[in-house]
This record gives C-alpha cells, structure tokens and sequence, in this order.
C-alpha cells in the first residue's frame, strides 16, 4: 500500500504527450492566424508561417518534455 501513496514523480513527460501538446498549440496558432488577418485586410504569410510553426512546435515539444509549461 506504501507505492499507492506516493507522489508522482517531476520527471520527463513522455515524448507523445509532448508533441500532441505542441501540435495542438501549433495549429491553434495556424488556425487564428488563417481567420484573423483576412480579416484585418491583411494577407497571410505562409512562408513566415511555415517557419514560425516549425520552431514553435520543436520548442513546445521540448518545453512539455522538460515541464517547463
């Protein structure tokens, strides 16, 4: 009964949770970005995007690893 009681660990996480984390925040970005800038008149700019994404999904998923969020 005594390992019921134990608190989790504040290890890693594991690296599917990780990147369904990062991937639901990544095309929650894409997604207002797609609705809000034609709305304000502005064109939307899928190369920068493209490469914002990328990034932002490789660090999201380290920072979810590492629980730094």
């Amino acid at each position: 009964m005594k390992n019921a009681a134990r608190r989790p660990t504040a290890g890693k996480r594991p690296w599917t949770t990780s990147v369904v984390g990062a991937t639901v925040i990544v095309v929650a970005a894409a997604v207002v970005s797609a609705t809000v800038n034609p709305l304000l008149g502005r064109a939307i700019h899928w190369d920068w995007m493209a490469g914002l994404a990328a990034v932002l999904f490789v660090g999201l998923a380290l920072s979810f690893r590492n629980r730094w969020l």
